[in-house]
């Protein structure tokens, strides 16, 4: 017998099977087993990136919004974030920061399943 299923993110993962008869059995002890498999956290983590305008003018600014979707199964936890800006870019800030290293912005974060999470979106230009 083969008995597909789903693993969950979260539950019980003990699985015990049990086989009874009518006959008589010698040694009932061992009609019972159980497997517990160790299930391992998934998460299909998508980054989006998006600017306010594709066609700036040289001295002006732009601002990249930067979103986060965790398509699930699981949470993920300890996200981290970055943008790098190549050198035609002057860095001038940004929103939502934990850390800015020279132009490049971390932003840590957890991630439940299906949730969309908007970073804050920062300037760069002038």
């Amino acid at each position: 017998m083969l008995i597909t299923a789903t693993v969950n993110a979260t539950g019980t993962y003990a699985n015990t099977a049990t086989v009874t008869s009518t006959t008589n059995d010698p040694t009932p002890g061992n009609n019972t087993s159980t497997s517990t498999p160790t299930p391992v956290a998934s998460a299909d983590l998508v980054m989006a990136k998006s600017v306010d305008n594709a066609t700036p003018t040289v001295g002006n600014n732009v601002v990249f919004t930067l979103t986060v979707t965790n398509n699930g199964p699981s949470a993920a936890t300890a996200v981290s974030v970055a943008d790098l800006l190549p050198s035609g870019y002057t860095y001038d800030g940004h929103l939502d920061h934990q850390r800015s290293d020279a132009g490049q912005q971390h932003q840590h974060l957890d991630a439940d399943p299906g949730r969309v999470r908007r970073l804050g979106h920062g300037q760069v230009g002038r």
